[in-house]
């Protein structure tokens, strides 16, 4: 992490309210300007008019401590559908909901999470046939990622 997303990182904390954190910050010195973007997240979801509102703040808080001194684009969202899980708070949110686990051994796991716990999660398989499958314990130290199914019944 350079210093300007330390920096950044550091002031969002600071201003997010107890129910929402930060999920990913990136900043990308990239042509023709930079790009900043912020992910936000909340533990019962968050509003538009939330990201509209930290951004405002945000793109004055850059100004007035000149973080960024040229011009830049600022992006801040909350993560979409396809983007992993990147914080223990994201999988505590989605408890109930079935994931997709890609594990470091390049297997994948699917199934409902049904707990979370400091160092790793454990989910409930999907069905193989008429077998219900045990509960699987997976270390947080042995996936690569995770992402919620999204279900349209």
């Amino acid at each position: 992490m350079n210093q300007e997303e330390q920096k950044l990182t550091s002031i969002i904390e600071e201003r997010l309210e107890a129910e929402y954190f930060l999920v990913e910050l990136t900043f990308k010195n990239q042509k023709p300007k930079p790009k900043l973007t912020v992910l936000i997240d909340g533990d019962q979801g968050i509003s538009i008019d939330k990201c509209a509102e930290l951004s405002r703040w945000l793109g004055k808080q850059i100004e007035e401590q000149n973080i960024i001194p040229n011009a830049y684009t600022l992006e801040v969202s909350s993560p979409g559908t396809d983007t992993p899980l990147k914080s223990k708070r994201q999988y505590i949110k989605n408890i109930g909901r079935n994931v997709k686990v890609w594990l470091e051994d390049n297997q994948r796991e699917v199934g409902k999470l049904e707990k979370v716990e400091d160092s790793l999660i454990v989910i409930q398989p999907e069905k193989k046939g008429k077998e219900i499958p045990p509960l699987m314990e997976i270390p947080f130290d042995q996936i690569q990622k995770t992402k919620v199914m999204v279900s349209f019944k």
